[in-house]
C-alpha cells in the first residue's frame, strides 16, 4: 500500500457497540464518540452496576485508504461476496479499514475535550517523529485471531513499520502522561478483514439457522501466503 494518514480517532464497532458521532478538528486528527453508554454494566434486578474496571470506549486507529489498498480489499470483498456470501456481513466497512494504536475509555464530556486538546498537542510529536510525512505500510498474507473469530492481514517488517511503531509508542506516552491511558501497551499491528461481532447465524443445507462460532478458513485461505493488500 502507499502512504498512510496520520493517527485517526475512528468508529469504535470492534472495540465497543454504540451510537457513533463526530467531533471535528483542524489538524488530520478526528475524535468520534463511539459510545453513549460507556460505565455502566448489565442491570442486575433493575440495579445498574458499575464495572470495577471500565471498558476501552474509544480507540486511536490509522485509517488506511490508499489505493493500492482499497483495489486489494475490494478484490477480497468480491471473492467473500461470490463465493460465501453467508459471511458477507462480517466484512470490515472500507471506510473503517484501519490500523488500532491503542484503546482508553472517556467517560464524560470533560474527558473528552481533554482528549481532543491533547490530540491538538500532538502536532509536535508528529513532525518529530515523521519528519519526512506518514510512514509507509505494507500489508501480506492473512492470519486468524480468537479461534479463528477474527481474519485479519498484517504489515511486513520494514523500516516504515519501525518508524510507525515509533510513533505510536509516542503518542502512547503522551496519552499516558495526559492521564487518559493508563498502562503501556504492547502495539500489534494488524487490520481486521472479517470479524464476529455477536451471535452469528446462516441457512443451513437443510434450510435451518445455524449458530456460526468460527470463520471457517475456506473462506479466506486463496489469500493467505502471498497475498497482498
Amino acid at each position: 500500500m502507499g502512504d498512510n494518514d496520520f493517527p485517526n480517532f475512528e468508529d469504535g464497532q470492534e472495540e465497543t457497540q454504540g451510537k457513533s458521532t463526530e467531533i471535528d478538528t483542524e489538524m488530520p486528527l478526528d475524535v468520534r464518540l463511539i459510545s453513549t453508554t460507556t460505565s455502566f454494566a448489565k442491570s442486575v434486578n433493575n440495579k445498574a452496576i458499575r464495572p470495577s474496571r471500565a471498558r476501552p470506549n474509544y480507540f486511536l486507529s490509522v485509517r488506511l485508504d490508499s489505493e493500492e489498498i482499497r483495489e486489494k480489499f475490494a478484490e477480497f470483498s468480491t471473492h467473500v461476496n461470490t463465493k460465501y456470501p453467508a459471511y458477507k456481513r462480517l466484512l470490515t466497512e472500507p471506510r473503517q479499514f484501519h490500523v488500532t494504536l491503542f484503546v482508553f475509555h472517556l467517560k464524560d464530556a470533560n474527558r473528552i475535550i481533554h482528549t481532543k486538546d491533547c490530540l491538538l498537542a500532538c502536532q509536535d510529536i508528529l513532525k518529530e517523529t515523521c519528519p519526512d510525512g506518514a510512514p509507509s505500510l505494507h500489508f501480506r498474507g492473512i492470519d486468524t485471531f480468537n479461534e479463528n473469530r477474527v481474519v485479519y492481514t498484517f504489515p511486513e517488517e520494514t523500516t516504515g513499520l519501525d518508524l510507525f511503531t515509533k510513533l505510536t509508542y509516542c503518542l502512547q506516552e503522551k496519552f499516558k502522561s495526559e492521564g487518559i491511558v493508563n498502562t503501556r501497551e504492547e502495539f500489534k499491528p494488524h487490520a481486521t478483514l472479517l470479524k464476529i461481532r455477536r451471535p452469528f447465524t446462516i441457512r443451513s443445507q437443510n434450510s435451518k439457522n445455524q449458530v456460526v462460532k468460527r470463520i471457517p478458513s475456506e473462506v479466506f485461505e486463496d489469500f493467505k501466503g502471498e497475498a497482498r493488500f
